[in-house]
């Protein structure tokens, strides 16, 4: 499903991953928008260890 990572020694372990998701509240989602102009947008997320998945949360307007 993912593509491998190009500097593999940078690569986290699954565990490692989760107890960042778990210690931190917020992160920044790495996007590409228009004419492949990169950005990144804040969010607040909650990692949920029962079912594994990530919610995020972000306002309904920028201010």
């Amino acid at each position: 499903m993912f593509r491998p990572m190009l500097r593999i020694k940078q690569q986290i372990t699954e565990v490692e991953c989760i107890a960042i998701l778990k210690s931190e509240k917020r992160g920044v989602l790495s996007l590409i928008g228009d004419e492949g102009y990169p950005y990144g947008l804040p969010l607040n997320h909650f990692y949920d260890e029962r079912d594994g998945k990530i919610y995020f949360h972000g306002a309904k307007v920028y201010r």
